[in-house]
Parts: structure tokens; C-alpha cells; sequence
């Protein structure tokens, strides 16, 4: 008793049970209590797995991150790097689907060159961000920006190429800007859209970034430097470096060199200042045809052998070619159309890309025998070829540029963001032998314990996108499943989805991408490079229940035929413009109407003709109608007529079937109220006009009532009452360039509703109230509903645009002055769960 060694005991064992009284044995024979042991085992961790809410299963999935990570430590080198990675082939293998691998950083925010910027620019299938490359027989570890860093520290790292080049080292420069301080030390004067040349800096280990345009390595004058010659006019001097990397070769560290596209489309050589020959120059001496390779030769031996001078220790890096994917007939619509990487076998390197590679690595080991062993100099080849031929997926296509459909309709064009690429690793079951020479029982045992020890090994030993590519699928199924079930239209009266809170879900919320489906800009924050989106890894979970991710197919056949509409202020425009993105991200739409200003989106209307639905925002801040600073904002007040519903939608009021009415924000901040024609009050109204004080709560009733009245007839019409959603500014001044800057969500606690919160919230649900009682009264077979967000939106400052409402805010540097939208959400983001509750809300019974 109380020994150091005494094990606790069990709360749930007891006593074993025994045919004979004194007999200590248990009654259940060994093997079946193993074969019980196996069988729970694998039953809970496929509870856990399939059963357990989402919550709990993003908790898990964590976990199996953190032994990803431990385990891609261990095999990626950590221990040993000259033993394990030596025999590593790098450039043969296959694009394994892993969601959310490749989405790592915000294109604008590290100006990138424009055309690259497939997001900004509108392209609205983002499937290509969700393989990763599998070498063949090794593991290729995630891009670690700290080692990178750590590993060249106090370098200069020089990209010098053509425009591949500039796409890798661009590349580079996000993949470290994105967890790392940096500054621009220099760019093109001349043309800061054209970036021939940059310098960054990354100051926390003292590294520098460059970029060198030099298309054919080699000095180069004609098209390289002038576009508007034709793609052949280049003259290129073989035996002299190009000027600019050439007079910066001493300072760099490490070079990435890579040529190619340009000596194939021609050239006119020249050494000793003489010329040697040309390539695709019919109007020259034909004898004097020297093809593409000998060129590349000699560009690269003159490259490797200045840098190879000095004696300082250097690592030359020669990329192969990665060849393009336009093909012959290739339309504006129609050009790189893919969505998905090739699989292995299903494409072949050409013989020409065979030829430039073979001429990479026949170069680098020329280079390694003239410098011989003792010499200062690495040269190493960056092997792309293959794994680049594999992504017609991945180039921008039409996106290179901005919006390229926003005027025309191209039918065949087929870019849904709906697209979900196949899992790679399902496989059709193969048909088995039913006759088996052991007996059922043992059988039974033996696949038990294959199970158990299948999922541990799975859950602890395979690389992590093994996991997520094999359990995310299934996890996404049964979450959808379960949901279903547990949501069923008039099942869901018992959960209240206005408590609950913000759990992790990476990835959860990247569901459209906004430039396509004409949000207002200041609220696309990703293509106003806001350079976070941290906060679209988080999914709103209701206390006791689940809440089922937004399905536009249910959404829309629950509304088939119907007319929804949104009406009120800008908080019921930025969930109306959410709502319009989920459903454009899986289903065609068009434009019904909009403001003859298309910046104002005060009215629009979109129909998504496979459902017969039409989805229409109006803006009406008081609901009913205001004349003054909400039709002009040149006007210091609002004259509003509480007795009358808005001009626009209450015309239109008889084709509507549901209705979603918002306001607050502009009651808050004041007007003159009017019953007819005659003046009944007003708030935080002029002094000296000396009018009664009403305050706010009363006459926002009075809208209310007077709104859902317009709507309640004998048509079967669902009204729904949004509640308020608060700012964040938190005390700050709406011009503070620090307003709304937190990461992150509040947790459950951290932060109390206020009080003005709480009342406006309540003002809905009395409001509602007093109109079903009414409705009751009256016959009316409209049904009243309340969509409780306050408490979900206050606890997300971090969803809000901050100073990412204007573009590129700190492209000129950090204004002491700079106006802040913290009111807003950015689209995608937290705003997509309103219309999350809403869907449930109309699927319930009426």
C-alpha cells in the first residue's frame, strides 16, 4: 500500500468472474480476449477517425502533423545529410495529391511580375495549389524558409537566365518573405513592371536574393533587351558574360544559371567580336547555320569559367530546361486548359528536352574536370525537366492577364473553382480467392490485428501527405455525412448556432477566389496583398452540434425557382456578395444587373439559371427609406421616413421569397426620423435643430416592423432578421494604420460581448417576435426567422480587410495616416459562415 512502485487502479476493472469460486482464471478463453483486444483497437480508432466531431479530429490530425514533422526531420537529412540525401534523385518520380500543400504565400504581397499572379488576376480554379512532388524512393521535405536561410547565411544567392529563372527566383524570394523580414535593395528604374533586374534583402542572416535577366547567360543585344524586334534579332557575343552578372560575379555566393528558350528560337553568334554563325536566320549564308546546342556550349563554358575564377569557395547551380505547354491552335479560351498534373507514363519528355538536359549535365561535369578537385567552385545541375513537363496545370494561361473574361462570355471555357482532382492513391479493389486454408476465427484474429497495426502505422510511420491525401477525403465525406444527418430539414430546431467557437481547420475556409465573382474591391483582400491568410484556416463550431460546410447544391435546390434578396447596410452587402462567390465557385451564374457605377455595388442581381435562382442585393442602411448621406455622403445627415419601406426593394417586394434584412450601424450613428411628412424625432441630430431625441433602439423597431409588414402577405415568403455584427477597432482611430491587426481569432472567454452588442441583438429578437405574433394574428403565411451572428463576428478580428481595403497599401512605404476597414470581412472569410447558418435556417420546416 502507497508504494512507489503501485500502479492506480482501473476504475473500470473489477474482479474476474470464474465457474469456480476460488479460481482466479477468467471465464473468456486467451485468444478470444486477444482477438477482443484487436477488435476494439481498430473499432476505436475508426471512431476516432469517423465518429469523433471535426474538432477533435482537426486536434488529432495536429498531432499526426507534429510526427510528420519529427519524422520528415529524421529522413530529410537532419541526421546525416551527406549519407541520406546522396542517393536521392530528385528530378524522376510523380505529383502526389496533397491539399493545401503548395498554398504558402500571397503573390502581391512579394510582387511577383503581374502576369505571374494567377490569384490577382482572376483565376478561379485554385486546384493546381494542391499536389506535391514524390520523388522517386526518397522524401522531398517541405521548403523550410529558416533553413534556407541558416544554410547561405551571409550570401548572396544570384538567379541569372531567362524568364524561368526570374519565375524560380521570384518564387524564392515569396517562399522566404513569407516567415521572414525583407526589404527591396534595388529594382529596375526604368520600369519597375519589368523586373531585368533586383536585389532583396533578408536582414535576420544577413542574405541577399538577386535576379539577372541575361537570356542567353552569355551578353546579348536585339529582342533581349528591345520587345518590339522580332523574336530571332538577338546578337549574342558567346565569349563575353552579360554585362550586368558579369561585373557581380566576384560578389555572389551561390548562382543559379539556366538558358534555353531563347537560343531555340535563334540568334546571330558572335566571338572575338566576329561572327561564327546564326540560328533561324534564312536571309544569312545557310553554311553559317550553327543550331541551338553548340551556342548553348559555349554560353555556359564562358559563364562557368568566370565564375569559377578568384578562388572563392562558390556553388554554380545549371537548371535544365522546363519546357511550356502552348500547342498548336491554342485560343485565348483554350490555351494550357488542364486541371490536373499528368500521371506517371501518361507523358513522355520530347526528344528535344531529352537533348537539353543530356547538354546540362554533359556541361556541368566538362565544368568539374576543367576546375578539378582542388578547385573552390561546386557545380551542381537543377534537374526540373521532368517534373515540370508533368504540371500543364499549373501556368497561368489566359490569367496571365487581369480578369481576361470580365467582358465576354466564353462558353467553353470550363475554369470552375469546384474542380477536385481525383485521389491518386484509390484503387478499384482486386477480386479475391473467398477459400482460405485457415480457419474463420483465426482469420478474423489476423485481420483485426492487420487493421490495427495498418491504421498506427499509417497514423504514425507514412509521410504526412500520405495521411492527408488517404484520410482527408474520408474525414471530408463522413463530416459531410453526419452533418446531413444530424441537420436534417426540421432536425436542427435544438442546435443554436449563435454559441459555440472558432476552431482551427486548415484550409476551411479557401473556398472561391473573389476577383471572380466581383466583390467589392476594398474586401478582396488577397488581391490587395494582404500577405496573412491565416485567417481562412478557421471553422465556426457550434456549441452541441455540427455545423455543415456551405453546399451549393443543396443551397440552391432548397431555393429552387425563388428570388432571395439582401436588404440593408454594407454588412448585408459583404454576406450577399459572400453568398454570390459560394454559389459562383460550383455553379454557372450571370449578371442580371448593376449600379451604372459598377465601384458603388448598391444594387445588383445575379440568376443562376441551372436552379432558376435570382440572388439580389439592395441597399437601403435604414431599411425602410432614407433620403441624404446614404444616397450622397456629400450630405451631412438622413432624413428617414420611418412608415415606408425603401424605394427599391419595396417595389419589388411581391417577387421575393426570401429576405434578409440588416441594419444597425447607420441607426447608430444617427438621423432625422419622419412619420409622413412630419418630424418625429431624431438622434445625434444637429443641436440646434432642437428635435426631439428618440435614440436608436425605438425607431430600428420601427423599421422592422414596418419592413416585415411590406413583406408579410399571403404568399409563403421566409423573413430573415440578421443581427448586428461589431467592429473591432477597438478604441483605435479608423485612420490608424494598427487598427485590427490581431491574428487571430478570440478564444472562447477572452472577450465579453458589450453591451451595445447585446441590446442591438435583442432588439432583433423582439422585433421578430412581435411580427410572429402578428402574423399569427393576421393569417400571414410568412415565416420570420433571426440569423444570430453577433457573437461568431465578434470573436474574428483578425477577418477583417485593416489596411488591405486599398491595393499594395505599403507599396510606398508605412504612412503615419492610412484608413482602416474593420468592420468589413474579407471575402473569403468569416462572412462565408453567415450564409453557413443561413442555409441551415432555410432548410429547416416551416
Amino acid at each position: 500500500m502507497g508504494g512507489a512502485h503501485e500502479q492506480p487502479q482501473h476504475p473500470h476493472k473489477q474482479k474476474a468472474w470464474s465457474s469456480k469460486g476460488g479460481s482466479s482464471g477468467y471465464f473468456v478463453p486467451r485468444p478470444v480476449c486477444a482477438w477482443m483486444a484487436c477488435g476494439f483497437v481498430s473499432l476505436a480508432l475508426l471512431h476516432l477517425l469517423c465518429c469523433t466531431p471535426p474538432g477533435t479530429q482537426d486536434a488529432v490530425l495536429s498531432l499526426f502533423q507534429y510526427v510528420d514533422d519529427t519524422y520528415n526531420f529524421v529522413s530529410s537529412g537532419c541526421v546525416n545529410p551527406t549519407h541520406l540525401q546522396m542517393s536521392c534523385n530528385y528530378s524522376d518520380g510523380r505529383w502526389v495529391y496533397a491539399p493545401g500543400h503548395a498554398r504558402r504565400y500571397n503573390g502581391t504581397e512579394c510582387e511577383v511580375k503581374d502576369s505571374h499572379n494567377c490569384i490577382r488576376n482572376g483565376r478561379p480554379d485554385t486546384g493546381y495549389l494542391d499536389w506535391r512532388w514524390q520523388p522517386a524512393g526518397c522524401h522531398l521535405p517541405a521548403f523550410d524558409a529558416r533553413a534556407f536561410l541558416s544554410a547561405v547565411r551571409g550570401k548572396h544567392v544570384a538567379f541569372v537566365g531567362d524568364s524561368m529563372v526570374r519565375n524560380q527566383a521570384q518564387s524564392l524570394v515569396c517562399l522566404l518573405a513569407a516567415g521572414s523580414p525583407h526589404r527591396v535593395m534595388y529594382r529596375d528604374a526604368a520600369n519597375p513592371r519589368k523586373p531585368n533586374q533586383w536585389r532583396w534583402a533578408f536582414p535576420t542572416h544577413d542574405v541577399t536574393v538577386s535576379f539577372y535577366w541575361a537570356p542567353f547567360v552569355a551578353r546579348a543585344t536585339g529582342k533581349a533587351l528591345n520587345d518590339t524586334l522580332p523574336q530571332n534579332m538577338n546578337h549574342v557575343h558567346l565569349d563575353a558574360p552579360d554585362n550586368r552578372w558579369g561585373a557581380d560575379a566576384d560578389t555572389m555566393d551561390v548562382v543559379v544559371l539556366g538558358t534555353g528558350h531563347w537560343p531555340l528560337n535563334g540568334a546571330i553568334y558572335y566571338k572575338n567580336g566576329e561572327m561564327i554563325g546564326h540560328h533561324t536566320h534564312d536571309e544569312l549564308d545557310p553554311t553559317m547555320g550553327i543550331g541551338y546546342t553548340r551556342p548553348m556550349r559555349m554560353a555556359y563554358r564562358t559563364a562557368l569559367d568566370r565564375l569559377s575564377s578568384g578562388g572563392r569557395p562558390r556553388t554554380v547551380v545549371l537548371a535544365t530546361l522546363s519546357p511550356g505547354h502552348k500547342y498548336e491552335g491554342d485560343t485565348l479560351a483554350t490555351m494550357c486548359p488542364r486541371k490536373e498534373p499528368f500521371k506517371e507514363g501518361e507523358t513522355e519528355l520530347r526528344d528535344l528536352d531529352k537533348e537539353l538536359v543530356g547538354l546540362v549535365y554533359e556541361e556541368a561535369e566538362a565544368a568539374r574536370a576543367r576546375n578539378g578537385e582542388g578547385s573552390a567552385t561546386r557545380v551542381e545541375v537543377l534537374d526540373v525537366t521532368m517534373l515540370a513537363i508533368m504540371r500543364p496545370d499549373g501556368h497561368p494561361g489566359a490569367y496571365m492577364h487581369r480578369d481576361p473574361f470580365a467582358h465576354e462570355l466564353i462558353t467553353n471555357l470550363e475554369m470552375g473553382a469546384s474542380y477536385q482532382p481525383l485521389d491518386p492513391h484509390y484503387q478499384k479493389p482486386l477480386s479475391k480467392d473467398p477459400a482460405r486454408f485457415l480457419s474463420k476465427p483465426v482469420c478474423a484474429w489476423l485481420t483485426c490485428g492487420f487493421l490495427s497495426l495498418a491504421l498506427l502505422h499509417v497514423l504514425c510511420c507514412s509521410p504526412g501527405d500520405t495521411q492527408r491525401a488517404a484520410f482527408s477525403p474520408l474525414l471530408q465525406y463522413i463530416n459531410n455525412t453526419y452533418s446531413f444527418v444530424s441537420s436534417v430539414p426540421g432536425g436542427d430546431e435544438s442546435c443554436n448556432y449563435s454559441e459555440g467557437r472558432w476552431v482551427w481547420s486548415p484550409s476551411y475556409a479557401r473556398r472561391y477566389n473573389a476577383a471572380e465573382c466581383n466583390v467589392k474591391e476594398s474586401h478582396d483582400c488577397i488581391r490587395n496583398g494582404r500577405p496573412d491568410t491565416g485567417y481562412l484556416d478557421w471553422r465556426w463550431q457550434p456549441a452541441g452540434c455540427p455545423l455543415p460546410a456551405f453546399d451549393a447544391r443543396v443551397f440552391l435546390t432548397s431555393m429552387r425557382g425563388k428570388h432571395v434578396a439582401f436588404i440593408g447596410d454594407s454588412m448585408a452587402r459583404n454576406q450577399a456578395q459572400s453568398l454570390v462567390c459560394l454559389l459562383s465557385a460550383a455553379f454557372p451564374n450571370r449578371l442580371m444587373y448593376r449600379d451604372a457605377d459598377r465601384h458603388k455595388h448598391n444594387f445588383w442581381r445575379y440568376a443562376f439559371p441551372s436552379h432558376g435562382v435570382k440572388v439580389s442585393f439592395y441597399w437601403n442602411p435604414f431599411i425602410v427609406k432614407a433620403t441624404g448621406k446614404s444616397e450622397d455622403e456629400s450630405i451631412p445627415d438622413n432624413h428617414v421616413h420611418l412608415d415606408t419601406p425603401g424605394d427599391g426593394w419595396g417595389a419589388e417586394a411581391d417577387t421575393i421569397d426570401v429576405a434578409v434584412l440588416s441594419a444597425s450601424h447607420w441607426l447608430l450613428n444617427g438621423a432625422i426620423y419622419y412619420n409622413g411628412s412630419e418630424v418625429i424625432g431624431a438622434h445625434n441630430a444637429p443641436a440646434e435643430l432642437n428635435y426631439t431625441g428618440v435614440g436608436y433602439a425605438w425607431p430600428l423597431k420601427m423599421a422592422y416592423r414596418t419592413a416585415v409588414e411590406r413583406l408579410s402577405s399571403s404568399r409563403p415568403r421566409t423573413v430573415v432578421l440578421a443581427t448586428f455584427s461589431p467592429a473591432h477597432f477597438e478604441g483605435r482611430p479608423s485612420d490608424s494604420p494598427t487598427a485590427c491587426t490581431k491574428m487571430e481569432p478570440y478564444e472562447e472567454g477572452e472577450k465579453e460581448l458589450d453591451w451595445i452588442c447585446k441590446e442591438l441583438r435583442d432588439i432583433v429578437y423582439e422585433a421578430a417576435e412581435a411580427a410572429k405574433a402578428r402574423n399569427a394574428a393576421g393569417g400571414s403565411s410568412t415565416r420570420i426567422e433571426v440569423l444570430d451572428v453577433t457573437k461568431l463576428a465578434a470573436m474574428r478580428p483578425d477577418g477583417h480587410p485593416s489596411v488591405y481595403m486599398q491595393r499594395n497599401p505599403f507599396a510606398h512605404g508605412v504612412p503615419e495616416r492610412m484608413y482602416s476597414d474593420c468592420l468589413h470581412f474579407c471575402l473569403p472569410g468569416p462572412v462565408d459562415t453567415f450564409n453557413e447558418v443561413l442555409l441551415q435556417i432555410l432548410r429547416k420546416r416551416r
